[in-house]
């Protein structure tokens, strides 16, 4: 999804310099923050809970609440792995906006981001119902110059399902 050359600040793109993608505590169980967590190749689906949607991924057991009541807010400042989202329905498509996302990367090559990010996703399934489409608008102030778009699609497939995530965090990594 971020394989594309993203307006980074200057000081955004010396931070990214110094990132060891051969770090070796990385090959072992890490949580994946948003929105890096949409990238992820493992099944992901969407579950209803009261008033609000669950997004569970196998990626790292991860469930993310998708608040659907904008008058829920929970008074917090809290900054957490994957952040704050409240939803709303424009026609068929799911709107997300997220902030309070604690900082951390933004891929895998070390891009940074700071606690002023704001997402703005969409999903919108095909007509027929087999493919999810996904937009990501990016907007952070001390990371890039500008907001930015991404986007990928998920195909339906009833044969998978989320399962557990079987990571394993003690093996010998040396």
């Amino acid at each position: 999804m971020f394989n594309r050359k993203l307006p980074l600040l200057s000081d955004a793109e010396a931070r990214r310099s110094e990132y060891d993608s051969g770090d070796a505590s990385l090959l072992g169980c890490t949580e994946w923050s948003m929105p890096r967590l949409m990238s992820n190749p493992l099944p992901m689906e969407f579950v209803r809970r009261d008033d609000d949607i669950l997004q569970r991924f196998e990626e790292d057991d991860n469930v993310r609440v998708i608040h659907m009541d904008p008058d829920a807010a929970d008074g917090s400042d809290e900054y957490l792995v994957l952040g704050y989202s409240v939803g709303r329905w424009d026609g068929e498509t799911l709107v997300v906006e997220t902030t309070r996302v604690e900082p951390d990367r933004l891929d895998n090559r070390g891009t940074p981001f700071s606690s002023a990010m704001h997402l703005l996703e969409r999903f919108t399934p095909s007509p027929d119902g087999t493919r999810l489409n996904y937009s990501l608008t990016i907007t952070d102030p001390h990371t890039f110059s500008e907001s930015f778009e991404v986007g990928r699609y998920w195909i339906w497939r009833p044969e998978m399902a989320v399962g557990a995530y079987d990571c394993e965090q003690d093996q010998d990594l040396g």
